[in-house]
């Protein structure tokens, strides 16, 4: 059987002649790696100013990327803008959407949108009152792969879906600058939050939502490192997930289903493996090869198209919250059991 896949979008969109003016509230890791070059590439944008709370921060991350306005406050550069990118930790991004969007401006917010639902709630209500676009930088959803494997889903061309195993898990690299994700001060959970926001979102995004689920961590009161999740979602598909921080795993999405097993490396941005008759074939889901620097130029694509012809962002608020309230359910059954007497083995759950 032979799976194909045609990606409907393309990289460069036309959106008219005058571009977004943009101003990205965040000067960390993401915003260097992700979202700077991002909007430094996408002729729809003009990447008007950098803020942060640092100031020197924002004038060395400028002058880096020949940025020249750069500043501490949202409010000085309002009138220049037509939107913002908030790459902040996420304990800041209600306080910091709902002034974007009392300043009539638009918001690309990072992921997770915010530590709990009724965060979420904030920004959802703040961007519906002054009836401005809110997205979420799922940036998964913009990678063909991923997209493939959820059509061949939806149409049935696997068959019956037995079963779906999921593996993250790399020892601890990210080079952050606050550190917030290792901070119980700043956010409720650990890895499961961080990273495991990623495939449980794509899982969310092919199946709905789950049913039932059974979760463990290695939590003793702070933040997970290591996690456990079996999830049955409709039509009886389980899934498990692991996930860890500490320990190296096979990173891959495996789907064994009637007609044979999927594979979808956590990696792959354009391709995955098709097993079947003891075979393995590679199948390209778009004609030319997809790096992630190209799938975030897709992300701010859709965003800007989203501002300019008033339309439903790819993710938007209610897709983002839906996420972070599985999350809220796995930590709401961790808080139902008793800790144990001593501290699990390095990567065990309990």
């Amino acid at each position: 059987m032979i799976l194909a896949y045609q990606d409907p979008r393309g990289v460069n969109c036309s959106m008219g002649t005058t571009p977004v003016r943009l101003a990205i509230v965040g000067c960390g890791a993401i915003a260097e790696a992700m979202h700077i070059p991002a909007a430094l590439n996408v002729n729809e944008v003009e990447l008007t100013a950098l803020i942060d709370a640092d100031a020197t921060r924002a004038r060395d991350v400028g002058r880096r990327f020949q940025v020249s306005k750069t500043g501490t406050c949202l409010e000085d550069f309002a009138t220049d803008l037509d939107a913002v990118i908030l790459a902040t930790p996420p304990h800041v991004r209600p306080q910091l959407a709902t002034q974007a969007f009392e300043l009539g401006l638009h918001v690309l917010c990072e992921k997770p949108l915010a530590n709990s639902t009724a965060e979420c709630d904030v920004i959802i209500d703040a961007g519906w009152r002054a009836a401005r676009v809110l997205a979420v930088a799922h940036i998964f959803r913009f990678w063909p792969s991923r997209t493939a494997v959820r059509q061949l889903i939806k149409d049935g061309r696997l068959g019956r879906i037995g079963s779906v195993t999921v593996t993250q898990g790399n020892p601890y690299s990210w080079q952050g600058v606050t550190g917030y994700n290792m901070r119980h001060d700043m956010v409720p959970g650990g890895v499961l939050l961080d990273a495991g926001i990623h495939p449980l979102d794509t899982l969310l995004w092919w199946f709905g939502d789950p049913v039932s689920l059974q979760y463990e961590d290695d939590s003793l009161g702070g933040l997970e490192s290591n996690i456990r999740l079996s999830m049955r979602f409709p039509d009886e598909i389980d899934v498990q997930f692991r996930q860890s921080r500490t320990c190296r795993l096979g990173n891959e999405f495996r789907i064994v289903a009637e007609r044979g097993t999927l594979l979808l490396s956590n990696y792959n941005t354009w391709q995955y493996q098709w097993l079947q008759d003891g075979e393995s074939v590679t199948h390209n889901c778009v004609a030319e090869a997809v790096d992630h620097s190209d799938c975030e130029r897709r992300q701010l694509i859709d965003f800007t198209e989203s501002v300019s012809q008033q339309r439903t962002p790819r993710v938007g608020g209610d897709q983002a919250r839906r996420v972070v309230q599985l999350v809220e359910r796995c930590y709401a059954t961790r808080r139902t059991r008793a800790l144990p007497s001593q501290a699990p083995l390095p990567g065990l759950t309990y």
